[in-house]
């Protein structure tokens, strides 16, 4: 028997998103809503060789997790389905009273993809904490550490001899000495839905900060 694969945050804002499209009585399989859902997440690099099974994510099995959003939902008055799951009512406790935010994010998701990286299925242990997803942390995480802008950034910081945290001005150098002379991390402000596949990554957009504030405004 085939292990099923659990629903990620990302499924459940593409999910949230497509409910708002629609009133209670067209979440059937064969709304093209519906249909379009199960295709993008059919497209989502997140579950790897899971993508190949015919019924992995297909419309009936779609039609049942949309319909999950209707005991959240006060406006309706419709409580005949099973219980949504904790990930889906997180997802809908930050993203229900902010429609245009969460269209905004699913967006982004979708207009990242395919990834100029290779999605990891090995995520680090700050991923399940951002607030936007797999995708876009991994897009966020990969423009910061890999891209071209990024490493100039730091580079023209360590020329300049101050690598202080432009948060909280911590100097990694003046806490931990010699060995972490030329330590700092960039951190990408470009705000994460106006992400695409084909955005410019610019030096601009890039500020230097320390681990910890930079692990914090990845949770904001």
């Amino acid at each position: 028997m085939k292990r099923r694969s659990t629903w990620t945050i990302d499924e459940w804002i593409l999910a949230l998103d497509t409910y708002f499209m629609l009133k209670p009585n067209e979440i059937r399989h064969d709304n093209p809503l519906i249909i379009e859902l199960s295709q993008t997440l059919r497209s989502l690099p997140i579950h790897g060789d899971a993508r190949n099974d015919k019924v992995f994510r297909n419309a009936y099995g779609i039609e049942m997790q949309v319909a999950r959003f209707l005991p959240l939902d006060r406006a309706i008055s419709i409580v005949r389905f099973k219980e949504s799951s904790n990930l889906q009512r997180k997802v809908w406790n930050m993203y229900s009273q902010d429609k245009g935010h969460l269209h905004e994010v699913a967006l982004a998701i979708k207009n990242s993809l395919p990834l100029p990286f290779e999605f990891s299925h090995f995520p680090d242990v700050d991923e399940d904490n951002f607030p936007y997803g797999k995708i876009l942390y991994q897009y966020h995480r990969y423009v910061e550490n890999t891209s071209l802008p990024a490493k100039k950034f730091k580079e023209g910081h360590k020329r300049r001899g101050f690598l202080g945290c432009e948060i909280c001005g911590f100097d990694f150098y003046t806490t931990y000495g010699e060995v972490r002379r030329s330590f700092i991390e960039a951190h990408h402000t470009l705000d994460i839905t106006k992400y695409t596949k084909e955005m410019d990554v610019k030096i601009v957009d890039f500020i230097a900060v320390c681990s910890n504030c930079h692990n914090m405004l990845h949770r904001i």
